[in-house]
């Protein structure tokens, strides 16, 4: 936006294209033209300024002579900061700018030791201008001394076409770059150093807290995920590990239980070979001849040993091979010769081989087989 001495020019930029423009002429009369009147023109104009998105428009506004000028003070203390510089010259405008009405410095600019350039507004122009973009629900930007694009004015009055032309494009032009030259804002007024805002400007406060609600809404929500994956993977293991527990419980059961078969089927087969030895005794004794008798027996699980004293060993092997208990008889170690009162007698020691009596068992077992194995 561009006010200056007779004629106030609006220009809406999107993305650095102007899009829409607009010129009101204020009048020549300086009892009428005053910061009631210019505000009362300009709110005219933002009620024709087109709105193309959600957000409020900022209004950068360039003031142009009488309402604002640059003026270059010398002796100014060094001061180390721009914002403390700032402050310093604010804290002191009656010493440093001399005016009949209430001014404010803009901004500054250090061009040497001791020389600073100096933006200066006229107060109440920007009370009432502040006050009616406000009304108008917009967001009230920077307050540019128009001296300060005096490039632009120079470019402008070497344009071809009528004086009105050059005007027109003039303020076209510095109301355009208000808002796109970043460097303006040395001698601007920001809007927090505008005292006619009572209220800050609160759309990029919503637009922050907004933000935050949706990145926090954001965040609760893949938390929520990650929670709700990692306890699904948590009840996951653990029954994969029951499971795993159970398998191995039954693979120990399962080899306990092939253990238990192994010496049942031990058990059994030793059973069915088990020869009764009372019954083994007498059918040996049943078997030898009557002037044979037995010294010495030796049973283990495959062999009987027996030392015998007869008049022949010979007979007593022919005897002992008729016991159906026993099978093969046979002569280990040497015979030997002894008398016993008036006979003569040979000992020897007969082997035999015990034979399985598979009628004793009582109950039929059949080893089981493990066809896993």
């Amino acid at each position: 936006m561009f006010v200056g001495r007779t004629d106030v020019a609006v220009v809406v930029i999107e993305r650095g294209k102007t899009i829409w423009t607009a010129a009101v002429p204020l009048g020549s009369d300086p009892q009428i033209t005053g910061p009631a009147h210019i505000a009362s023109t300009l709110g005219s104009m933002l009620d024709r300024v087109p709105r193309y998105g959600w957000r409020a428009p900022r209004v950068d506004i360039a003031l142009d002579q009488p309402w604002a000028r640059i003026k270059l003070v010398k002796g100014v203390p060094s001061v180390g900061r721009k914002l403390e510089l700032l402050s310093m010259l604010r804290l002191n405008t009656a010493r440093f700018v001399a005016s009949s009405r209430p001014v404010i410095i803009t901004g500054a600019n250090e061009i040497a030791p001791g020389e600073v350039q100096i933006g200066v507004a006229d107060l109440r122009v920007v009370e009432a201008i502040t006050h009616e973009i406000a009304n108008r629900n917009l967001r009230v930007g920077r307050f540019v001394p128009a001296a300060s694009f005096e490039s632009v004015r120079l470019s402008s009055a070497a344009a071809p076409g009528g004086s009105d032309d050059r005007e027109i494009l003039l303020r076209q032009s510095i109301a355009a770059r208000v808002t796109l030259a970043p460097e303006s804002s040395q001698l601007g007024l920001l809007p927090k150093d505008n005292p006619a805002i009572v209220m800050p400007d609160a759309s990029r406060g919503r637009i922050v807290l907004a933000g935050t609600a949706l990145a926090a809404t954001v965040l609760i929500y893949f938390g929520g995920q990650l929670h709700s994956e990692r306890a699904s993977l948590i009840r996951d293991r653990a029954y994969v590990r029951g499971i795993a527990a159970l398998s191995d419980s039954g693979m120990q059961e399962k080899a306990e239980l092939g253990s238990l078969n192994h010496d049942l089927a031990n058990a059994a087969r030793f059973s069915r070979h088990r020869v009764s030895m009372t019954a083994l005794l007498g059918a040996i004794t049943q078997a030898l001849p009557a002037e044979a008798v037995i010294t010495t027996i030796r049973v283990d699980t495959a062999n009987v040993d027996i030392v015998t004293l007869s008049p022949r060993t010979a007979a007593v092997v022919g005897a002992l091979s008729d016991v159906a208990s026993v099978t093969a008889p046979t002569i280990i170690g040497p015979v030997s010769r002894e008398t016993v009162g008036p006979a003569e007698l040979e000992r020897a020691t007969i082997r035999m081989r015990l034979a399985p009596d598979y009628g004793r068992a009582k109950i039929g077992f059949k080893v089981e087989r493990d066809d896993d194995q």
